[in-house]
Parts: structure tokens; sequence; C-alpha cells
């Protein structure tokens, strides 16, 4: 039978542990059965022939004679986003986390910029009275968008969400679990880029045993090697140039995310 990976891992020195720096934190579901058979065929449709040429693998399966197991009680959806394609199902995935959760969120993302949309949907849900928590690198590899991040900590802190800095190396994950119940990881990050620019897949998984794992594994984190960010903490950090220096960065930002879907905008509408 098929077997996948799916997550933000990267293949790259960056995630092992070398002599001069600790492996970046990053995460991957294994997945078999049905879920990794729909998985191969999205690939199949997703990247050019050329592509699957090079790497030596073949470019159509004998979808036939694949092995589809017994359904074993997890409930696995597949998420894209690709707004050349008008998908954006990994956002909706994150909606409706936030419409859905009774207790608490967890949320770990390498790149976190949530935008307008998404930022509305935190407000409501802390207002409700539910357990947000955000896992955030504390060195970023863009450091653009470390600082962009940092200007919205004041937002954030005011609507009671719980900030933690992972500071032990640079945090490369994007997963997400509530209630214990249901998890999401994959390539989305919570932020524009993701959300309208970029391709992104993510798997969903509804199973109680599996998120249960992963908000261990979150909590693990949090308690071992996170540090929390105050706003004692972060008012000790920031003056008037620091505050600036998060505004620039946020605003560049945004100034970039416009230009750059502009661009690609203009040339698919040339093909």
């Amino acid at each position: 039978g098929l077997r996948c990976l799916v997550g933000g891992v990267n293949i790259s020195n960056r995630y092992n542990d070398m002599p001069d720096q600790p492996a970046w934190l990053d995460w991957a579901v294994y997945i078999e059965g049905e879920t990794s058979v729909e998985l191969s065929r999205r690939c199949v449709q997703m990247w050019p022939k050329a592509l699957w040429e090079k790497i030596g693998l073949p470019w159509m399966f004998d979808w036939r004679n694949v092995v589809r197991p017994e359904e074993e009680g997890v409930y696995a959806r597949i998420r894209i986003n690709d707004w050349v394609r008008n998908k954006n199902q990994i956002s909706r995935s994150y909606l409706e986390m936030f419409h859905r959760a009774t207790e608490q969120i967890t949320i770990m993302s390498s790149y976190f910029l949530p935008g307008r949309i998404l930022r509305r949907n935190i407000h409501l849900a802390a207002k409700q009275g539910i357990h947000i928590r955000v896992i955030l690198t504390g060195s970023s590899d863009v450091g653009l968008s470390k600082n962009a991040e940092r200007y919205l900590y004041p937002w954030l802190l005011k609507r009671n969400v719980e900030i933690y800095e992972y500071p032990k190396t640079v945090l490369h994950g994007k997963i997400s679990v509530y209630d214990r119940q249901w998890a999401t990881i994959g390539s989305y990050n919570l932020n524009n880029v993701s959300a309208y620019a970029s391709i992104e897949l993510n798997v969903d998984i509804h199973n109680a045993q599996f998120a249960g794992s992963v908000d261990d594994a979150l909590n693990d984190i949090i308690m071992e090697d996170c540090v929390r960010i105050t706003w004692s903490k972060f008012s000790r950090g920031s003056n008037i140039l620091t505050h600036f220096g998060h505004r620039l960065a946020y605003e560049t930002y945004r100034l970039i995310f416009y230009l750059f879907t502009f661009y690609f905008k203009q040339e698919a509408k040339g093909r």
C-alpha cells in the first residue's frame, strides 16, 4: 500500500542536529490507507509531468492495483489552499475550529500573522471563554516575520490569548488542536501568504486518541521548552523604538503580500 508524510518538514540538514546548530522543530504525520491513496492522486494532479520524470517516478499510477485497507476508525480529511484554483479549504478548517471548540485551542505556527477574518474569530472565541494558546518561534529564519508577529502581541494579550515562544532553535512547525478531539497538520501557517498566495496542504484528523497525543506533545513543549510572554515581560523589552520597528515590519509585510499577490494574479490572467 501507499505511505505518505504530510507536514512542514523540508529535505534539509536543518532538521538534523548539526555540530553548530540544533535541529529545527517541525512536525509531520505518517498516513496509510485510503487517505494515502487520495494524497497520491492529488500529487499527480498538482505536479507537472516533467517534474515526475526528473525525479524518476512514474507519471501515472495504476490505481486499480493500489491496496485500500479497511477503515480503522480515524477520520482524516485532505485540505488544500490554492488561490489559482480558487480553493481555500485549510482556512475554512481553521474557521471551523474556532466555531466548534468549546474548551481549548492550541496553535503552533512558524509564521503567525493572522489576517482580519482570523483575528475576528480569535476575538470571538476568546470572548466566549475558549482558552487559546499560541506557540511561536523565539528566533525566526525570517526576521521581518518575527518582528511583524510581535506587533500583534499586545492585541493577543488584550484578549487573554496565551503566547509562548520557543527559544531553543527555529520553530518551523504548523500544527493545531482543539478540545483533544481534532487536529490539523501540514504546511499551512496562519498568515495571508498561506491563505491567499501559496499552495498549501494540510490533513485534518478527527480522532480523540490522535488529537490527545498531539495535545500532550504540545503541552510538554510549553512546559519544558517555552517562555511565556506576559504583559510584564513584553513591556520590559518594549519601548517606542521597538514598537516602531514592529509596526514597520508589520506594514512592510502587508505591502510585500499585496505586491506579491498582485503580480501572480496578473500572471494567472495572462495564461
